[in-house]
């Protein structure tokens, strides 16, 4: 082979190794550096003042809009400020800690395990696993003396609201407290909604009744569903739903479903593209809180809203699901299998 041509396929071989890795290197580079240091805005504002600058990888600054300078250093997170506080929550290095609103700089430095926006002066933080409440001095006005569950499904916002806020005992039960820790609410059940119109919905053992804002239960906790509308109060119990005025006796609408879907079936035909053509049935499967029933398509109701699921079978039967365990019913609501 002649060298001089050896010689030249081998610089061609380096030089195009040299160009890729030196290509690789650059790219790689600059990946890294637009993950740390690469940025973009929010797209809603913090407030009137303040903007958040985001990074590519996933931390937060707050950005000054009149100077475009940085308050804070990199977070990993800023809650939505409160409209009526002046402290928000941020977190860095899985912390907690609190950032001034109308300033933009931080006022507590994160070294909570969690914690709450304040809310009427108060703000809820956990140390060791307790709940405790800061002044926003810092200053601890209730000891750290309520439990804390990271548990999703008992999860509660410790929120002031009306001078009162939700509160869980060793046992895990919810209750309410006063500004001075107290207990206005015993604690016994296993939810508390924030106040809403005033209202406050509780949950035991899957039933749920309504707090006033005196805290007088003014509906038992026997309903399977209560929803708080600015019409009235939306109560669900045993397959059936209402509508009653907050006097909790009149009855603003009698029969009142959350959703309604058209009940179709196969008819056997296919249209041009092969797909069967579905044919509607003569009902609608209604919905009340998680069940459902069956509904005449004049509005006349069939069944209460007591399965997990219905489909049609024909124009006039249906199959319908209670847990596991599937059966027919006919338009009449008539078990026929």
């Amino acid at each position: 082979m002649d060298m001089k041509k050896f010689n030249k396929f081998w610089k061609t071989v380096l030089i195009i190794f040299t160009v890729s890795t030196t290509s690789l290197i650059i790219y790689l580079g600059w990946n890294f550096y637009d993950l740390k240091f690469g940025t973009f805005r929010g797209e809603y504002p913090f407030n009137t003042k303040f903007s958040e600058k985001y990074y590519h990888d996933g931390k937060y600054q707050l950005i000054d809009d009149l100077t475009g300078k940085s308050t804070t250093p990199k977070l990993d997170w800023i809650n939505s400020p409160s409209k009526n506080e002046t402290l928000t929550v941020f977190s860095l290095n899985r912390k907690r800690g609190y950032l001034n609103k109308n300033t933009g700089k931080i006022a507590i430095p994160a070294k909570y395990e969690h914690a709450w926006n304040f809310s009427e002066g108060l703000g809820a933080i956990v140390m060791n696993g307790k709940v405790g409440f800061i002044d926003s001095n810092e200053k601890l006005v209730i000891p750290y003396k309520f439990t804390y569950s990271g548990e999703h499904d008992k999860a509660v916002d410790f929120v002031f609201s009306g001078g009162y806020c939700a509160a869980m005992n060793p046992a895990e039960k919810l209750g309410l407290i006063n500004k001075r820790g107290e207990w206005v609410l015993s604690p016994r059940y296993d939810y508390i909604n924030s106040p809403v119109i005033g209202y406050r919905i509780v949950k035991l053992a899957r039933k749920y009744g309504l707090l006033d804002s005196r805290l007088k239960l003014i509906l038992p906790v026997k309903y399977d569903h209560i929803e708080i509308q600015k019409e009235g109060l939306r109560i669900a119990q045993n397959g059936e739903q209402q509508l009653v005025a907050f006097d909790t006796k009149s009855i603003l609408r009698p029969f009142v479903y959350d959703s309604i879907v058209s009940l179709q079936y196969g008819s056997g035909r296919n249209d041009s593209t092969g797909t069967e053509i579905m044919t509607n049935t003569n009902c609608f499967a209604y919905n009340v809180f998680t069940k459902w029933g069956l509904m005449k398509r004049d509005g006349t109701v069939v069944t209460k809203a007591i399965y997990d699921g219905v489909e049609g079978l024909s124009n006039n039967l249906f199959s319908c699901t209670i847990e596991n365990y599937k059966f027919t019913i006919n338009d009449k609501g008539k078990i026929i299998q």
